[in-house]
């Protein structure tokens, strides 16, 4: 009979009729069912989404949120996360065969899955950082096309490193102030990777500071180093960089600066980040080695969708203060904003981290003196300081000023010390009535900032004819 078969011989259901084996087939799941687990797992998906969106902790952290609220990491594992989820109800939630829908899913992942493993296997291995390509030439950038870093805790740019660019001031572009005007530069560095026109063996003055001395978003012939030299008739070397901090600054001094045999030696502080650029983990950027988050192509090209779909927001931003010029000055009427809103003022790591810039600073010039190298320390104000007379500024802020005076603290211990000063906070607000010593958008200098600034330094070094 149909659907019956008998035990054969020596098997022990000799004489029994047993039901036969129908073929192994996965039945849909009924449509009830279906649609409650595609509600689960979207509700699933939503809540992923939603409950890993984050509030940037400061504004100028928008530019590595992808839409301004998911962290770039974060963002791929989500996207992950959800491809998955709609592969899975494919597979669990079709009306067609089971094979099939496997060998479909599998088909769709692995035409996935292998282009990726071609583009990322080098980046896994460490072959390619493609950084290099994706992330744009800037100071301060990451990537072996922005920065190398050398095992004695310093950094610098590639070796005779080339490129230009047009930038938004910092506070213009954190507050996506599209209208603001934008700074051409030109750069060029020297085989160490330091911005020098030609390569120096030797200089009659060493400068030791970062991005003021580099010269953010200053082209070539107006930065402070080139014309120093210009006005003293000597070799200047600028070994600055953007994000040095004391350590970086003491080693490149003691690896590259001292080697050239110089006469003076200029360090500049600058009061707004400085002693916050003393920590453990920015110590330790040189011995950290890239990691395949940093090399990734998915994640540095998510990096750049997060640059330019970054959120603009009114310029209201608790980090960032604005304020009016009024009075005797070129800019009157022209508001100028105010990033360095959170100067040091004195607290117990404050101190603590003072008194490390204070044992570096103490070591650079114990260095200088051994090679009979003349020392001199630069206080680099930053820009509410020099502008307070001009700009009515927010009352957090006008305290800040007065209670953070960092500057007065280090230039009581120079004088303690027998440590040469030069605070650039009265030659710069001099100089502001016949023209723009920062930019009114950003923490930096101007091309005639510099001037003023080369100017003084300059000065100081004749009055002690420290250099033949």
């Amino acid at each position: 009979e149909r659907g019956m078969v008998e035990a054969g011989p020596g098997r022990p259901n000799r004489g029994r009729r047993v039901p036969a084996m129908k073929s192994a087939t996965v039945q849909p799941l009924r449509p009830t069912i279906l649609r409650v687990l595609h509600l689960v797992v979207a509700a699933l998906v939503v809540l992923l989404w939603v409950r890993t969106a984050a509030s940037p902790g400061s504004a100028s952290e928008r530019f590595v949120y992808v839409f301004g609220v998911y962290p770039v990491d974060q963002f791929a594992w989500n996207v992950a996360a959800t491809y998955a989820a709609g592969l899975l109800l494919y597979v669990v939630g079709s009306h067609q065969d089971v094979r099939r829908r496997l060998i479909v899913a599998t088909l769709h992942l692995s035409g996935i899955l292998l282009p990726l493993a071609l583009v990322e296997g080098p980046a896994l291995v460490g072959w390619i950082d493609y950084r290099e390509y994706l992330a744009p030439d800037q100071l301060g950038g990451e990537g072996p096309g922005n920065r190398l870093y050398e095992p004695e805790l310093y950094f610098h740019r590639p070796p005779h490193d080339r490129f230009s660019n047009a930038l938004y001031g910092d506070a213009a572009a954190i507050l996506g102030m599209r209208s603001a005007p934008r700074y051409a530069a030109d750069y060029r560095y020297d085989r160490r990777g330091f911005r020098n026109d030609h390569d120096l063996d030797s200089a009659a003055v060493v400068l030791v500071g970062d991005s003021f001395v580099e010269g953010y978003k200053v082209t070539q012939e107006r930065i402070v180093s080139m014309q120093l030299g210009a006005l003293l008739g000597a070799r200047v070397a600028n070994l600055g960089q953007s994000d040095f901090g004391p350590p970086n600054e003491l080693a490149v001094l003691r690896l590259v600066g001292l080697p050239l045999q110089p006469a003076v030696v200029v360090w500049f502080f600058f009061e707004g980040n400085d002693l916050y650029d003393y920590d453990l983990e920015r110590a330790g950027w040189s011995t950290r080695g890239a990691t395949f988050s940093d090399r990734s192509f998915v994640l540095n090209g998510l990096r750049v969708v997060a640059y330019w779909t970054r959120r603009h927001r009114d310029a209201d931003d608790p980090q960032i203060a604005s304020a009016m010029l009024r009075g005797p000055i070129k800019e009157a009427g022209a508001t100028m904003y105010f990033e360095n809103t959170n100067p040091p003022i004195p607290s117990t790591s404050t101190l603590s981290q003072l008194d490390e810039f204070t044992r570096i600073v103490g070591q650079a010039r114990s260095l200088c003196e051994a090679q009979g190298v003349q020392f001199l320390l630069a206080v680099v104000p930053i820009k509410a300081r020099v502008y307070a007379p001009w700009a009515s500024l927010p009352s957090a802020l006008a305290d800040r000023l007065v209670q953070g005076d960092i500057s007065r603290r280090i230039a009581s211990w120079a004088q303690t010390n027998g440590i040469h000063l030069l605070g650039l906070e009265q030659p710069l607000r001099a100089a502001a009535p016949r023209g723009a010593v920062y930019y009114l958008d950003d923490a930096h200098w101007t091309g005639f900032g510099h001037r003023v600034v080369a100017e003084s330094v300059a000065a100081f070094i004749r009055e002690r004819h420290w250099l033949p």
